[in-house]
């Protein structure tokens, strides 16, 4: 149920003449709409040539809001838990937990499995060598990496693939591996920014 206060609503539930209305398509677009004006005033940072500034990921929510994709579909569990899980509504370790989570999940596939699944995702081409332009990022790419000794090119976990598991294996193994202290924000940011290339699609 969608519900839409006629007036100021007393601290413990809402005021007795609350208008009720069914949860519909409609509904859904009205109250998302309501959660990304609450959440684009809350997460901006600063305003360049009068455009709101936000932090990583609040815009791919924002953006989620205000299509409300799943219609009236939206009140699914499914959709409700990846919504209140979005990693711009998450802690740094709540993000490296999702990350590992859904490594684990993906690995768990049998390949009929992971093949339309893969097919639906796309390829994430290219983004090996964004992660090479980062010194803390590439040691951890290159780790026990050998050398192709025709093509001179490196040889790396078979793992690390073009896709978006590949990333995503990768993502992890940097996050169990790397020397947090010694990562600036920035190259956080950048690995972070893979990460939900991933699995967010953005």
């Amino acid at each position: 149920m969608a519900c839409y206060p006629i007036k100021q609503a007393p601290k413990h539930g809402f005021a007795k003449d609350v208008e009720r209305v069914d949860f519909t398509e409609t509904t859904c677009h009205e109250d998302y709409k309501k959660l990304k004006e609450i959440f684009g005033k809350c997460f901006t940072i600063k305003t360049e040539n009068n455009v709101p500034v936000y932090p990583m990921y609040v815009q791919h929510l924002l953006n989620y809001l205000e299509k409300c994709p799943a219609g009236i579909l939206s009140n699914q569990e499914p959709l409700i838990a990846l919504l209140t899980n979005h990693p711009a509504l998450a802690c740094y370790m709540d993000r490296i937990k999702q990350c590992i989570l859904l490594d684990n999940m993906v690995h768990a596939l049998l390949s009929a499995e992971k093949q339309p699944l893969q097919a639906n995702l796309g390829s994430l081409y290219l983004w090996s060598r964004d992660i090479l332009s980062v010194p803390e990022m590439k040691g951890r790419y290159l780790h026990r990496a050998k050398i192709n000794q025709k093509t001179k090119r490196f040889i790396v976990n078979v793992e690390y693939t073009e896709s978006r598991f590949g990333c995503l294996h990768y993502s992890r193994n940097y996050f169990r591996h790397a020397y947090l202290t010694l990562v600036s924000g920035w190259h956080l940011a950048q690995c972070f920014r893979y990460t939900a290339g991933a699995y967010f699609l953005i």
